[in-house]
């Protein structure tokens, strides 16, 4: 099972230091499809957690977005956060994730621990 990432942007302190700037994708989604991506990802099965939280970094206020944590939906893996900076921000992502989470009918799947083990291998081989 290939899992590709997703909204792990460079601006996160858990994102990609080569990935897409959070700040260029703001306010350029679809808002006629935003609340159907973020009630998505937020429906991702999780994949790691931790107990550290993370925090909003568009916000002067750096309001508590919550626990740092890793969603899947098998095809793709993104930061438990993104849902967050979904809403309020109105990101836009890549048109392969949301013809992907479209042709579900807007439901992630549900994964089974099998699945799960299978992501957890491919993120940390041996």
């Amino acid at each position: 099972m290939i899992t590709r990432d997703l909204g792990f942007f460079r601006e996160f302190p858990h994102g990609d230091p080569e990935g897409p700037s959070l700040l260029e994708c703001a306010e350029k989604g679809d808002a006629q499809i935003q609340c159907l991506i973020a009630d998505y990802l937020e429906a991702g099965a999780m994949l790691a957690s931790t107990a550290q939280r993370v925090f909003d970094v568009l916000s002067e206020e750096n309001d508590d977005v919550g626990l740092l944590a890793i969603r899947t939906d098998g095809a793709w893996m993104w930061p438990a956060d993104l849902p967050y900076y979904v809403r309020k921000y109105n990101i836009s992502l890549p048109g392969d994730f949301i013809i992907h989470a479209k042709s579900l009918g807007w439901v992630a799947p549900d994964l089974s621990r099998a699945d799960l083990l299978s992501i957890e291998e491919e993120m940390f081989p041996g």
